[in-house]
């Protein structure tokens, strides 16, 4: 067996490992069973996208090196919540709320992933709220190269969750509207990652390949029949 398949294989093994324990999780301390299978749903999208991360990104693959199951739990969670914000973003589209309502959901929906992941710092939910602020930004601005942006720093977090600093967070104000101002904030860490448009690329496929597979969960478990969003290919 060549030896990429070799760890490839290994990989998998990993993060079939890890996702087990997660989804046990999730199966056992969540009673509401619709929210239940939502939330498997983004588990399930988000293992998807860190495992083809870990693959076929090549900073993200050079940060994980041997990998061990404290990577690949912190890679699902981080895809996990990408997932989340997808999924808030189809609901925004098919229900009327108020701004408060909608930050008050995600915030809430984020402490309770982030919990059964273990993490309850404060610090985790505003982040995920800067990201999925970020995220709608893109979603609601760009056009011809839709979330380049949001991209890149989803490749900074995914070498961040595998013990490879990248970017100085505090340095960045949300929403990012383009590359020179983490520039001139001083907030880069490792300029390498934003100079490869094809491994960014790369990671948005990824993660659209998760989305798809939450999509396709839903619709099996649930009644939901979820479309990911038009032009949201990475």
């Amino acid at each position: 067996m060549p030896l990429f398949e070799s760890r490839k294989s290994k990989n998998k093994q990993l993060f079939k490992g890890v996702f087990a324990d997660v989804l046990h999780r999730f199966l056992n301390q969540i009673s509401d069973e619709h929210e239940k299978q939502v939330y498997v749903g983004l588990l399930q999208g988000g293992a998807v996208a860190a495992e083809l991360v870990v693959n076929y990104c090549e900073s993200v693959k050079k940060a994980w090196g041997k990998g061990n199951e404290e990577k690949a739990l912190a890679l699902i969670k981080l895809f996990t919540l990408c997932m989340l914000s997808t999924w808030y973003r189809w609901l925004d589209e098919r229900e009327q709320h108020t701004e408060d309502e909608r930050t008050l959901a995600r915030e809430m929906a984020a402490s309770g992933i982030l919990h059964l992941f273990g993490d309850d710092s404060k610090n985790a939910v505003a982040d995920f709220l800067n990201m999925d602020g970020q995220y709608n930004y893109e979603c609601d601005t760009s056009s011809r190269m839709p979330m380049l942006k949001m991209n890149g720093l989803i490749l900074a977090k995914a070498c961040e969750a595998c013990g490879q600093p990248a970017i100085n967070w505090s340095k960045v104000t949300f929403p990012v509207r383009e590359w020179q101002e983490i520039v001139d904030s001083g907030a880069v860490i490792n300029p390498s990652l934003f100079v490869n448009l094809r491994e960014v690329v790369a990671l948005g496929e990824c993660r659209v390949t998760g989305v798809q597979m939450m999509s396709k969960y839903l619709k099996e478990y649930t009644s939901i029949n979820m479309q990911p969003e038009q032009g949201d290919i990475g």
